[in-house]
């Protein structure tokens, strides 16, 4: 439904808020975190029972370094958890977002306590980061490999450490210094 077509003042306003969430997920694939910030911000004025806008708030403001800030959204996110979202899967989601918070403002051992948090809710998430290293791999991407393998340690978890030896080794051999 396009808001010129919408006959009542709510089915229009229904229709700019999908719209503003469309616009939203564009500026974050563009990497126009204050139109992100604009339209989550709108979104939330639309319905502020509505977590999820308050996770797409709290990314923008952490890829703007406003940390502080997007550590209260991520809170507000939640306390506004919808009705079908199940509390576990949701609180797990909760606690992954504020691990990478923490792990981009400089915090690692409250990015470690988030995400050993993420494995208590989640049992399984060691294994997903694991399992994700190893398709980044085969997709010759080494560093989200890596990455993915960090955050399976700040869980808890316990890697295969000659798989990440050769992780690096293979970085290392991509590197600019390794080529001159």
């Amino acid at each position: 439904m396009v808001v010129g077509e919408c006959k009542t003042s709510e089915e229009r306003l229904e229709a700019e808020a999908n719209e503003r969430f469309y616009i939203m997920k564009g500026a974050q694939v563009d990497g126009d975190h204050a139109l992100m910030e604009e339209q989550a911000r709108w979104l939330i004025e639309y319905d502020p029972s509505n977590g999820y806008s308050y996770v797409w708030l709290g990314h923008a403001l952490a890829h703007q370094t406003r940390f502080e800030e997007a550590l209260a959204a991520y809170e507000l996110a939640l306390a506004n958890r919808l009705e079908r979202d199940d509390p576990n899967v949701w609180e797990s989601w909760h606690h992954e977002d504020l691990g990478r918070l923490y792990t981009k403002w400089g915090k690692p051992e409250k990015a470690a306590e988030a995400y050993r948090r993420v494995a208590e809710l989640a049992p399984g998430y060691v294994e997903e980061r694991l399992k994700e290293a190893q398709r980044w791999e085969q997709e010759g991407q080494f560093q989200l490999a890596l990455d993915e393998i960090e955050l399976a340690r700040m869980a808890g978890g316990t890697p295969d450490e000659e798989f990440v030896k050769s992780l690096e080794e293979k970085l290392a051999e991509r590197s600019p210094a390794s080529e001159g």
